[in-house]
């Protein structure tokens, strides 16, 4: 089989969605590292989207939210 079939199948290429899910998974990892107290659910919910975060963070955690933003700044800066 050459390449062009295993493309046409979907084998030997990545999709932009494919790096979009793996970044997602490698944040969601690191989210779980740093606020354990957030469930897979939690997590789950905000589906990629970080600034969501910070209102759980202020829940689970009773930060201010000053105090969630700045975590969650903190955060995005270890994402570089």
């Amino acid at each position: 089989m050459n390449n062009v079939n295993k493309e046409q199948q979907g084998q030997g290429t990545r999709t932009p969605n494919d790096n979009t899910q793996t970044d997602w998974n490698r944040v969601r990892g690191k989210i779980k590292q740093r606020w354990a107290k957030l469930s897979d659910d939690d997590i789950d919910y905000f589906n990629g989207k970080l600034d969501a975060i910070a209102g759980k963070l202020q829940e689970k955690y009773g930060y201010s939210r000053d105090e969630a933003e700045q975590e969650l700044a903190s955060f995005k800066k270890t994402l570089h």
